[in-house]
């Protein structure tokens, strides 16, 4: 007898994940500050997965992933040459190659992009999420998706005012989101780790419906947290110890402690030796032959940690920007400077055209040529250097965008120390911020908070109503519900009147059949229409309810929803008033 497949993971004695219930169809969020313990929930959660023989692939920015080899066969690729890859330098053209090749072989992968530039790990990461998402719609196998870092992937405030960074990255964004939204129906969970909510792109955050809080100190993190926690418990989170974390989303908040991982966590001295099993070796060799390697980069330099050289960035950021949207402006004048060139050069071989026809001696025909020749070399030589020019101010630009994004880097760090200066004034009774200015603020921030929240969930609603809409089982049904109404108000009898006026008639009035004059016929008749209503369901009979006597009420907005949530038990109220009002419609047009 084979042994029935494990559907949970244990990351705590007292809380379970279910694999499909909880990562696949909902989606899972890991938010907290830094060195709260988000990486190493994270860390658990792989080391679960993997053991039960679930296939993940992990975004990894930081090189904190790599130890999970020390136990576990996992792929692990890199834009760079670290000791622990795999396959090292892989480029964003073999993107796609190396998406399909993990998962139609169902391995594990480790995208390590530490050492990549930020330009290149957009580029990068567009064409393998695309693929990856094209390639699950063809084989539905199950993975998780594990975006490490979610905060410099999709933030809330990115770099998109670089020229050369803002289509890599909208790219990189739609996917993150299409996974996020549909990978669900493919078999694709998704599980996003960031530092704080308001970091991280809201469309991000809202494809997850359960989110594990390690520590928030910061009173903006504490107002969103208000939605799923009370005082009390807030206050538990503020003072959470490493590992120490709060599960919502589920039918109540549920405290935990992560359990110990088996394997050496994040930048950790690892194994000696890595492991590697010989089906992953083959695996390794197959795929080093199938990719090309690109010619080695130069790996990025990190930026520098000293406080002064933080302080000098912050101050150099402003000019750093206003340089940017010169190098901007330069760029589209070059543009400008080169389309005027083309024009000109439209210009003079229409007039050495008109010269050709005017002049037809060869003597002038051979001077026009000279003309023409020296023009177009002179033509030429402008557009080779305004060319030239272009290519100086793009690199400008990228230079630029590298910048910017140290300064991201060292940004997230003073936000960081905001967060211990914030703890330890906590913990002394130091008032940073006098109370009153701070009740004013956690008040904006609040109704800030929920502001997003109510604008996410219209948005969510309005989705979810388009989608059932849109559902190919309700379309039918609805269809079918028309028919059955034609089947009455076609009919050469009175039928029709009567549901005119019944299905525009509140539900909670009840009806006598006398009470129809506009059908033109006996009472007695009208009773036998309703009969015939009652036994469709779109009517109901009551017994001695009016005046002692059998009466009716209107119940096809009871039958309509039976109907429409048989197919979709999610549909909202608006959906079904939508579908309603259409059939209402439909009767009163016959």
């Amino acid at each position: 007898m084979s042994e029935e497949r494990v559907e949970t993971i244990s990351i705590a004695e007292n809380f379970e994940i279910n694999v499909h219930e909880d990562l696949i169809e909902r989606g899972l969020s890991i938010l907290g500050i830094r060195r709260s313990g988000k990486s190493y929930t994270t860390g658990k959660i792989c080391e679960e997965l993997l053991s039960m023989g679930q296939p993940i692939i992990i975004i990894d920015l930081m090189s904190e992933y790599y130890t999970l080899r020390e136990r576990f066969p996992i792929l692990i690729a890199s834009l760079g040459s670290p000791e622990h890859a795999d396959i090292p330098w892989v480029a964003p053209e073999q993107a796609p190659q190396l998406a399909e090749f993990v998962v139609s072989n169902g391995l594990s992968l480790i995208l390590d992009l530490r050492h990549g530039k930020m330009v290149n790990r957009f580029k990068f990461l567009g064409p393998f999420l695309e693929a990856f998402y094209d390639v699950e719609e063809k084989l539905m196998i199950p993975y998780v998706l594990v975006m490490d870092e979610a905060h410099k992937i999709t933030p809330e405030r990115g770099v998109k005012r670089i020229k050369t960074v803002k289509e890599a990255q909208e790219k990189v964004e739609a996917w993150v989101y299409e996974i996020g939204q549909t990978g669900g129906h493919l078999g694709i969970g998704f599980i996003a780790i960031a530092r704080r909510s308001a970091e991280i792109n809201k469309m991000t955050l809202a494809q997850t419906d359960i989110r594990i809080f390690h520590k928030l100190v910061d009173p903006t993190d504490q107002n969103y947290i208000s939605s799923w926690l009370d005082k009390e418990q807030r206050e538990r989170v503020r003072n959470f110890k490493k590992g120490e974390a709060v599960v919502v989303g589920l039918e109540e908040p549920v405290f935990i402690k992560v359990k110990e991982r088996v394997c050496t966590h994040g930048g950790g001295t690892p194994l000696a030796k890595p492991l590697e099993t010989p089906d992953l070796a083959e695996a390794i060799g197959r795929l080093s032959d199938l990719l090309s390697r690109p010619e080695e980069e130069i790996p990025e330099i990190e930026a520098p940690a000293e406080r002064e050289r933080l302080e000098k960035l912050e101050e150099e950021k402003g000019a750093l920007e206003k340089r940017n949207r010169e190098l901007d402006s330069q760029l589209s004048e070059a543009n400008t400077q080169l389309g005027g060139l083309n024009a000109m050069v439209e210009g003079y071989q229409k007039r050495i055209r008109e010269l050709e026809e005017r002049l037809p001696e060869a003597e002038k025909q051979q001077e026009v040529i000279r003309i023409r020749e020296e023009e177009i070399l002179r033509l030429e030589g402008e557009m080779r250097e305004s060319k030239a020019t272009i290519e100086e101010l793009e690199g400008q630009l990228e230079e630029a965008a590298e910048d910017l994004g140290q300064i991201e880097e060292l940004r997230g760090s003073l936000l960081d120390w905001r967060d211990v200066t914030l703890d330890l004034a906590r913990r002394f009774g130091v008032e940073l911020i006098p109370i009153d200015m701070q009740k004013i603020i956690d008040e904006r921030d609040h109704y800030q908070a929920r502001y997003e929240e109510l604008k996410e969930n219209i948005d969510k609603k309005s989705r979810l109503t388009t989608d059932v809409l849109q559902d190919p089982g309700v379309k039918d049904w609805i269809r079918s519900a028309k028919r059955t109404l034609y089947g009455f108000t076609s009919r050469r009898s009175a039928h029709g009147e009567v549901l005119k006026k019944i299905i525009v008639t509140d539900p909670s009035y009840k009806f006598l059949p006398e009470e129809f004059p506009e059908a033109g016929v006996a009472s007695g008749t009208v009773a036998s229409y309703l009969n015939e209503f009652e036994s469709q369901g779109l009517v109901f009979k009551q017994e001695r309810a009016k005046m002692g006597r059998t009466a009716w009420s209107n119940r096809i907005p009871l039958w309509i929803s039976e109907n429409v949530r048989r197919i979709r038990f999610d549909a909202p109220d608006e959906a079904v008033a939508k579908i309603t009002e259409e059939l209402k419609n439909y009767v009163r047009g016959r």
